[in-house]
Parts: C-alpha cells; structure tokens; sequence
C-alpha cells in the first residue's frame, strides 16, 4: 500500500534479503509496507494497494514499473537509451 499518510506501524524501511543462490551484489532490497487494505478509506490523503499477486502476474522487474500500475503517480525513469531524461 502506499500513502501519503502514514500507516499507523512503522517497520524498518530496507531489509536485504540475500539467498544463497543469489550473489550479494545483484540482491534488490525488500521493502515491507505494514498497512491493511481496510484502512483506507480511514487514511485522510490518497492511498492505493498494488498486491504482490497483481506484481508477479505483471511481470514487473523494477520499482519504475511498479509505481506504473498506481493512477496519479507519474514515473520517469532515469536510464535509458544513454540520454538524459
């Protein structure tokens, strides 16, 4: 979920989470977001959920793609085709 609002819980904001298949220097790091789906009509600014299930069957490799799937955010990647955004 993401909020211009907080939670209500804070978790730690980056966790990484290497495995023994996966070299240290390739690991992403995981992002925990504690909220709950029934909070939001309670949040008092703008909040949409994008599920791991709508993430995995979207194929989405990066955080860019993601945000994507969010209406009202606007992403604008900054790599690309060796020009500047």
């Amino acid at each position: 979920m993401l909020s211009a609002a907080p939670a209500g819980t804070a978790a730690p904001a980056l966790q990484t989470e290497v495995t023994g298949d996966t070299p240290a220097r390739h690991a992403a790091p995981r992002v925990d977001v504690i909220g709950v789906e029934e909070n939001l009509p309670l949040l008092g600014g703008s909040a949409n959920m994008v599920t791991s299930t709508e993430m995995r069957d979207s194929k989405v490799f990066t955080t860019a793609e993601a945000l994507r799937k969010v209406p009202g955010v606007n992403v604008r990647d900054e790599e690309g085709f060796g020009l500047r955004p």
